[in-house]
């Protein structure tokens, strides 16, 4: 249960992550 839970955790915080991230990168590339 708790390993599933944590894994739920961190893919949202990756998909956070990546949607903070997105714009900066997008910057960067442009």
């Amino acid at each position: 249960m708790p390993l599933s839970f944590n894994k739920g955790v961190l893919i949202k915080l990756v998909c956070l992550a990546n949607y903070t991230v997105q714009p900066m990168n997008n910057g960067v590339k442009s």
